[in-house]
């Protein structure tokens, strides 16, 4: 047997114990809410984003975007407001590709900024003042900050923070820690105070995956469990990791109960306020999702219903709403 399975099998009674803990009540789908909200998909078989609405079809979706080769593929899109300008101009859709491009897009789908940093981004940040934080999972793998210029973040890396593999980063508000996953941990770092040349003045917690969890993704701020909890994605296993906790606590709970356990192999994992999911869900042996496993989930982690085009191939599916500081 491989030892990645024996180690599956070992930690199977940890995922049992912790289910309890951390699956949600049970939650039913809202059907006149459901129809009308939209989703995000990251689509690398065309190398565009799709926002669209579930009922009415991905054919001709509200709003899409390709883009074009030096950004290899997609493999990130998030809906932020930059500069805490929460009006429509402040509006902009963090992007990164494989290829080494990170970039921010406006709703009218013309570029406000780009920036050709190297590396294989995998998923981007923007932080308060204008600052741009980017998980870099090429070579050994890290996190690197860019720091706000004059109207738009700069075009230099003012540091590079190592993390293995690092997939993910989120900004936590509450807190004001910059939250990033790698390969076997996450970590919570505290930044200085120059919004021009942003560096890490101390790494303020490490959250170890267990090991039948590692090859961890990336993460999302909980929208269900208020500002308390990030989802956590890995390619194992889905659950949240708590931002505060005592001393002999373990903030790491690993979703265990109902259908839990078949949900594997994540890409992306988010939620809405209602309490259901939002997941996509990767083949074996490849690094995207298809129509039937890019889906919305219940509290248990049933299938509600499907999301995107046949024959497409998807990295992330995001639920539709912008986040500002």
């Amino acid at each position: 047997m491989r030892p990645r399975f024996r180690l599956l099998r070992r930690f199977s009674a940890f995922f049992a114990t912790v289910a309890a803990a951390t699956v949600l009540a049970s939650v039913q789908v809202h059907p006149a809410h459901a129809a009308g909200e939209k989703y995000m998909l990251v689509n690398q078989s065309d190398n565009e984003l799709q926002l669209g609405n579930r009922t009415a079809g991905w054919s001709s979706a509200n709003w899409n975007r390709t883009f074009n080769g030096v950004w290899g593929k997609l493999t990130e899109a998030k809906f932020r407001y930059y500069r805490e300008k929460k009006t429509e101009a402040g509006k902009v859709t963090a992007v990164a590709g494989d290829g080494g491009h990170v970039g921010l897009v406006k709703p009218n789908k013309t570029i406000f900024w780009d920036y050709e940093i190297g590396g294989s981004p995998h998923s981007v940040e923007v932080l308060p003042g204008g600052m741009i934080a980017v998980a870099d999972s090429a070579g050994a793998g890290s996190v690197k900050l860019i720091g706000a210029g004059s109207d738009k973040p700069k075009k230099t890396v003012s540091q590079t923070i190592p993390l293995a593999k690092a997939h993910g980063v989120v900004w936590d508000p509450t807190g004001k820690l910059l939250w990033a996953i790698g390969d076997t941990m996450i970590r919570a770092y505290k930044l200085n105070n120059s919004k021009a040349n942003p560096k890490v003045d101390k790494i303020v917690k490490t959250v170890k995956l267990p090991n039948a969890a590692s090859s961890g993704h990336d993460l999302f701020q909980s929208r269900a469990t208020g500002q308390g909890n990030l989802l956590l994605w890995t390619e194992w296993r889905v659950g949240t990791v708590k931002k505060v906790y005592g001393a002999n606590e373990n903030p790491l709970k690993v979703f265990g109960g109902g259908n839990w356990p078949n949900i594997n192999r994540v890409k992306s994992f988010s939620n809405w306020t209602d309490g259901r999911y939002v997941v996509c869900q990767g083949l074996k042996g490849v690094e995207y999702c298809n129509k039937d496993r890019a889906k919305v989930l219940n509290a248990d982690g049933t299938k509600a219903y499907e999301l995107g085009q046949d024959g497409k191939r998807y990295y992330k599916v995001r639920p539709f709403f912008w986040v500002g500081w």
